[in-house]
């Protein structure tokens, strides 16, 4: 006890400080969340194996960061040969492949967290409800274990370069938007879609204006996408074909459609699967859900954006629908009464529930079937069809522990009491 009371001054003088600097203890909290989170999975996630440990997208990754340093031994095609900034990045670091697509995850995400504090303090969300928030990010199957499990990828870079653009708009930063729209044209093109993000957000204050730097700030990067399809830094092969055919629209519609491979089940199930209570949440208030969209058309726009993306974009739904993450945070913090906040056993109850539904720490295989059932897009029906269960219950328990008014139970306990005196 004696030494319990000794600690306790101290962490009180801590907390009293890191309150009194929020504005650099709170990113700093955030970013050491998403540190610690790393630390957990590492030893539980190891990288796959296949492919000499880069998968299948990663292997044309690898050959674009070769190119760049000048060896063309490898098959580079697009549209993949178009995302060069994370190639170009572990290339000019001079590291081995998988080892500098790793470090530039790894800093993606700190940053990343650092972001996402930011979007949420941006809507006067309580730093304690907003590193809650950056905590629930960092365990998604998505998120920071998808960078250790699948490292050479462009997603992680992707995802901070769709939270700087999103933070940038809300904060009026134009000419830091344009950079960033563009940077992430050459990391992950569908990026491009969030330049009328900008324009919704502030095109009620000044309409023309609004409009005519939007489509400036959009027009640079449509020019560099084009730009990098007509003059492609590295040279596809000479049968590569119509670059924009490489996409598969119609066949990725197709597949929904026709519930290929139970490709529309994955689909719908992508999100719900893969984001845990940022999913299941907003259901508790839906009244409120919907008011706030209404409201927001920025995020409106987001959300039928994010969606659409998902449908053409091919056999990557979870991967696509979890960069909904920034929208359901916000949606979360507006809907939710405070008193759910200050609630400790429900606040803990929604946190199992939530690392429950993401299958935090589960274990995880190298081999490519493994990595198929890690997926919602390629795992198993069996295995989709358990997590269905597992994760409609756990929703359901979410949404029954946030609706829950402790004094409304009370009220109705006496109620009835005197009712029956």
């Amino acid at each position: 006890m004696t030494v319990l009371q000794s600690l306790r001054e101290p962490v009180l003088r801590l907390r009293d400080r890191a309150v009194a600097n929020e504005a650099v203890a709170g990113p700093l909290l955030a970013v050491g969340i998403a540190a610690l989170v790393f630390a957990l999975l590492a030893p539980f996630t190891p990288p796959i194996a296949f492919n000499n440990g880069l998968g299948f997208d990663g292997r044309v990754y690898a050959d674009l960061t070769a190119a760049m340093r000048g060896d063309h031994s490898g098959t580079v095609v697009p549209p993949w040969s178009f995302r060069l900034l994370p190639s170009a990045i572990v290339a000019a670091s001079g590291l081995e492949v998988k080892l500098g697509f790793l470090l530039v995850n790894l800093l993606s995400a700190l940053g990343s967290a650092w972001l996402l504090y930011r979007l949420l303090r941006h809507y006067r969300v309580s730093p304690r409800l907003a590193l809650l928030g950056v905590g629930g990010w960092a365990v998604l199957p998505l998120g920071l274990r998808w960078a250790l499990y699948y490292p050479v990828l462009p997603d992680t870079l992707g995802f901070f370069l769709l939270l700087g653009l999103i933070v940038a708009a809300l904060e009026g930063r134009f000419l830091l938007f344009a950079g960033l729209l563009i940077a992430g044209t050459l990391t992950r093109e569908n990026l491009i879609a969030l330049g009328p993000f900008l324009w919704f957000v502030h095109v009620r204050r000044d309409p023309l204006g609004v409009t005519l730097r939007s489509l400036a700030v959009g027009l640079a990067a449509v020019a560099v996408y084009f730009a990098v399809r007509v003059f492609p830094v590295v040279a596809p092969p000479p049968d590569y074909g119509n670059w924009l055919e490489r996409y598969n629209f119609g066949v990725n519609l197709r597949q929904v459609w026709e519930n290929y491979d139970a490709h529309a089940w994955r689909y719908v199930l992508a999100a719900p699967l893969s984001l845990g209570m940022f999913f299941a949440l907003p259901f508790a208030w839906p009244r409120r859900a919907l008011a706030f969209l209404r409201r927001e058309r920025h995020w409106a726009y987001y959300l039928v954006m994010t969606f659409v993306i998902a449908l053409v974009g091919g056999r990557g739904d979870d991967r696509y629908l979890y960069t909904l993450v920034p929208l359901l945070a916000v949606l979360i913090a507006h809907v939710a009464p405070s008193t759910l906040w200050r609630s400790p056993w429900r606040v803990g109850a929604l946190g199992v529930a939530h690392l429950a539904a993401v299958r935090f720490l589960w274990p995880v295989g190298v081999s490519e079937s493994a990595f198929r059932e890690y997926e919602v897009s390629g795992m198993s029906i069996g295995r989709l069809t358990a997590l269905t269960v597992l994760c409609g219950i756990l929703a359901i328990v979410g949404i029954a522990v946030a609706r829950m008014d402790r004094r409304a139970l009370n009220r109705a306990r006496e109620a009835r009491a005197e009712a029956s005196a």
